[in-house]
């Protein structure tokens, strides 16, 4: 069977089914209310808003450099911004070079399925398909890279920075939301509904060629919108 196509009858319904699956499952896939679980939601929420104010006062700075650009002396306004900038930077920890920010990471990690690689199974996986909102091995990291970044836009938890929005042209607090509202089990719950799931009958990357990935990938980005819009960050279990 070819897994690359289906029938615009068949795909329409399954569409239809996952995407109010997406919206209204009250699952293990949501955030447990045990007090260490609020806590660490608490510090991801506060790891955005960082971030946020960061990239914010980066561009601010950016502006106010470009109009002052020639001159020889700071301006009060422009001592302030620097103030705030280096607070941001080196009295928190968000930075330019930071990796993905350690409360968000511990988050990540802790979603169903994301201990071991969605594509093999390896445990630990310290890559992720920020198109996904998955986690991989570093070798099948290499694979996703294969596939392109329209396809799959692959980062390093602990390499890449998470937090500088200059270092490409998405924004950052969109790719952690990605992440905090992904997750390996619910992309292979989404995959095993469409029979892509079964990675022994040779479905293997080619499932993320298909239309039903295109479609997955595309609803996660508008959910992402929505959930930025919200303003502090509530948990999964507030989107659903």
């Amino acid at each position: 069977k070819d897994h690359t196509t289906c029938s615009s009858s068949s795909s329409r319904r399954h569409h239809t089914r996952n995407k109010v699956n997406h919206k209204s499952s009250r699952d293990n896939d949501n955030d447990p209310n045990d007090d260490e679980s609020i806590f660490l939601l608490s510090m991801v929420a506060q790891e955005l808003e960082q971030i946020r104010a960061f990239q914010q006062q980066k561009q601010k700075q950016k502006q106010q450099q470009h109009i002052n650009q020639g001159k020889t002396t700071n301006t009060a306004s422009e001592a302030k911004a620097g103030a705030l900038y280096d607070i941001l930077a080196h009295g928190s920890s968000i930075s330019s070079s930071s990796s993905m920010p350690r409360a968000c990471l511990t988050y990540v990690r802790s979603l169903p399925g994301n201990r071991f690689c969605i594509d093999c199974g390896a445990p630990n996986p310290d890559w992720a398909s920020v198109t996904f909102g998955t986690l991989h091995c570093l070798k099948c990291s290499g694979k996703h890279r294969n596939l392109g970044v329209r396809r799959s836009f692959v980062r390093s938890l602990t390499m890449d920075s998470w937090c500088d929005s200059s270092s490409s042209s998405t924004n950052h607090p969109a790719q952690l939301l990605c992440m905090l509202e992904g997750g390996n089990q619910q992309l292979a719950r989404f995959f095993e509904r469409h029979e892509l799931g079964n990675l022994n009958n040779g479905v293997g990357m080619v499932r993320y060629r298909t239309r039903a990935a295109r479609f997955y990938q595309e609803h996660l980005q508008r959910h992402v919108v929505k959930v930025a819009k919200d303003g502090v960050y509530r948990g999964r279990g507030q989107y659903r």
